[in-house]
């Protein structure tokens, strides 16, 4: 348990869901929101793109496509142990 600094209250984190791992591709604008390892980045195993989305600071306007496992995903969908996950921008040039 911990304290919280502005508060005092006592809280336990809550890590109910064991984690996965999944490959992260930030293309253009959006490479600045990768973490420090994208090829193998942990998140929860209940995680949809819409938590990846918000965990890595990114609003839902600045992704045109996103790709899991090279296939068209929406906010909703969920996320799988070694999924590979692409993030493109509005404005993405080739």
């Amino acid at each position: 348990m911990k304290k919280n600094k502005s508060n005092n209250a006592i809280y336990e984190p809550c890590f109910h869901a064991k984690s996965i791992t999944i490959k992260l591709n930030l293309e253009s604008i959006l490479e600045k929101y990768a973490p420090d390892n994208p090829e193998y980045f942990q998140v929860s195993s209940d995680s949809t793109l819409a938590d990846l989305l918000k965990y890595l600071g990114l609003s839902e306007d600045q992704v045109m496509l996103a790709f899991v496992n090279g296939k068209l995903a929406n906010l909703k969908t969920r996320l799988s142990d070694r999924d590979s996950v692409s993030l493109c921008p509005y404005i993405c040039g080739g």
